[in-house]
């Protein structure tokens, strides 16, 4: 695909969706933006530069009232990314780049202020815990749940936006850790109308196969 608008790069450089690596250590992910920029991504694409959103600070507490990690931070956070992706959405093709998983949901609040969009998801995990089945109450493991309206209410339904993609409009691509689907630890994405192409599959038929389904 050759996308003939310019490429509007917007820097996330956060670890709020992360639980701690360690006590009294934040996981590192915050600096991958930086380093991809020092590396030359703006040259190479030849992008134009759409700025930076500041996190708050990182914290390792478990919020009482949702049972998530860091929820009032990454709920702000999400708006002001939400804010970058529609502004470029006017005059380019926005690229996102974080950070951790947690930015999907500003990145489709963005993209649903202007209009109806679709979601291909790859990544090794489905991403669709809740704080009920997430261990580690961190939102990195529950993004594609959050944007598709499942999850704290505090974050499913902000500005009563929920969902902010349609489960129908969803496909998982790539993904490589359902093993048994009696015992997997995320069931409920098995209730949604979401597609889903295992890594297995689109081994076994091909990339370009699978990518047509």
């Amino acid at each position: 695909m050759t996308i003939k608008t310019p490429i509007h790069i917007i820097l996330a450089p956060t670890s709020l969706g992360l639980r701690p690596p360690a006590p009294d250590r934040i996981p590192g992910t915050y600096k991958a933006p930086d380093a991809l920029i020092n590396a030359g991504l703006l040259t190479k694409l030849n992008a134009v530069d759409a700025g930076r959103v500041e996190p708050r600070p990182y914290s390792p507490d478990i919020e009482a009232e949702t049972n998530v990690r860091n929820r009032r931070a990454i709920g702000l956070y999400s708006w002001f990314i939400a804010q970058k992706v529609t502004n470029a959405l006017e005059t380019g093709f926005p690229l996102l780049v974080g950070g951790d998983c947690s930015i999907l949901i500003g990145a489709m609040i963005g993209l649903k202020r202007a209009g109806r969009y679709g979601l291909i998801f790859m990544d090794g995990h489905t991403d669709f815990q809740t704080p009920e089945s997430s261990a580690s109450k961190a939102v990195a493991g529950m993004d594609l749940a959050i944007v598709t309206g499942y999850g704290a209410e505090l974050l499913t339904n902000m500005k009563d936006m929920k969902p902010y993609v349609r489960e129908s409009d969803v496909v998982i691509f790539g993904n490589r850790d359902i093993e048994d689907r009696e015992t997997y630890y995320a069931p409920l994405i098995f209730e949604t109308d979401i597609s889903m192409i295992t890594l297995d599959y689109a081994r076994q038929a091909g990339v370009e196969m699978a990518a047509m389904q």
